[in-house]
């Protein structure tokens, strides 16, 4: 169902993923680092043509996400499904991400987790935190059930389908940018590259 694909882009495992996954909603949003960077890509030339500059769109593309997360949530009426973001920093880095995903993704980690300290305190093995791939495996009717919530939803309100197409258009425009300006090193290449192979008649 072409929908599916859409809404799955969206998220894409990305915010490389709106794949579905567990990072889908678990996508670093990185508004304040997609803030700071657009100051200086502004001077960035992209084409001859006159395009607006990479980080316009990022820039454009994040604050439309934030909005679609708030328009879900003012709409939903199921806990399970709420979209939570918070600041967190990564084993990486010390800079903090703003971390968007919904409630079940959360609850579902914080059992795993439980599971895996409840093991480690009695066979005395080094105490390992859930991955990602982990949380999927237990996470995909979780994921189906979503997204039949999200459909449900958009279709129902003009206000939040307008907002949905506007966000599909914003996330296409930048990763096409995306390819187009670093070519195969970009982490959209394949993705731009075969959803117009699949689009030629």
């Amino acid at each position: 169902m072409q929908i599916n694909y859409i809404l799955n882009n969206i998220f894409g495992v990305a915010l490389s993923g709106f794949l579905y996954s567990a990072t889908a909603y678990g996508q670093p949003v990185e508004k304040e680092q997609v803030l700071k960077k657009s100051e200086t890509e502004k001077t960035e030339v992209i084409s001859v043509r006159g395009q607006k500059p990479l980080g316009f769109y990022r820039e454009e593309m994040v604050e439309l996400k934030f909005e679609f997360f708030d328009m879900l949530n003012a709409l939903n009426t199921k806990p399970e499904f709420a979209i939570k973001c918070e600041k967190k920093s990564s084993i990486e880095s010390r800079a903090k991400q703003t971390i968007c995903e919904p409630q079940y993704v959360i609850d579902m980690r914080s059992k795993l987790n439980q599971q895996k300290r409840q093991g480690s305190q009695f066979t005395g093995a080094a105490l390992t935190q859930t991955s990602d791939r982990e949380l999927n495996q237990n996470l995909q009717e979780w994921h189906e059930k979503a997204d039949q919530e999200k459909l449900k939803l958009i279709a129902n309100n003009p206000k939040l389908k307008e907002h949905f197409l506007k966000l599909i258009k914003s996330e296409h425009a930048f990763k096409r940018l995306h390819a187009e300006t670093y070519g195969s090193m970009s982490n959209y290449y394949q993705e731009v590259l075969g959803n117009e192979k699949v689009g030629k008649p």
